[in-house]
């Protein structure tokens, strides 16, 4: 026969070995959650291979109205060196580029003239591209920020649909 004691020694220890199955599954979960992010993160992300292989389209410029006929491309045409058309003119620019961190400096651009508006444009895209620090591929999308990760560009790869850049 259990006394009192007996009965609530027993009733803490079950409450006890409760707890500690919770928190060991809780653990086990976070430990899956944490070792798994930084995969998700990397697939998000994009790798170099994905950026170098595609052409892209600029789709957005940070609340910047595009005014040219054609938009506004982009390849990285080898692993030190840009090219392609800002609206006007054909361009190229030097390349720095690491899994995490972008530069492009040197841009320079074929002169044709055009319109004004369109000039202007084409000026203020150049600068932006020369102001990236980071870049970050999320599906069919491009994104150049600069060093207090405000996005300057946003692209979308050529081939895919204008509304598929989420």
């Amino acid at each position: 026969m259990m006394t009192v004691n007996t009965e609530y020694a027993v009733i803490v220890l079950r409450s006890a070995i409760h707890h500690f199955f919770y928190i060991v599954l809780l653990l086990a979960v976070f430990t899956m959650l944490c070792g798994c992010a930084g995969t998700f993160t990397r697939i998000a992300r994009g790798s170099i291979a994905d950026l170098t292989r595609s052409d892209w389209v600029l789709s957005d410029m940070a609340g910047v109205d595009i005014v040219t006929d054609r938009r506004p491309t982009l390849r990285f045409a080898s692993s030190d060196g840009i090219n392609g058309f800002s609206g006007c003119n054909k361009y190229r620019g030097v390349l720095s580029l690491s899994n995490s961190d972008i530069t492009v400096n040197d841009v320079v651009l074929a002169r044709i003239v055009c319109r004004i508006k369109v000039m202007e444009f084409e000026q203020d895209y150049i600068d932006r591209l020369q102001k990236v620090a980071s870049w970050r591929i999320q599906r069919h999308s491009l994104r150049l920020m600069d060093s207090s990760g405000l996005t300057l560009l946003r692209f979308r790869r050529i081939g895919t649909p204008a509304g598929s850049n989420i």
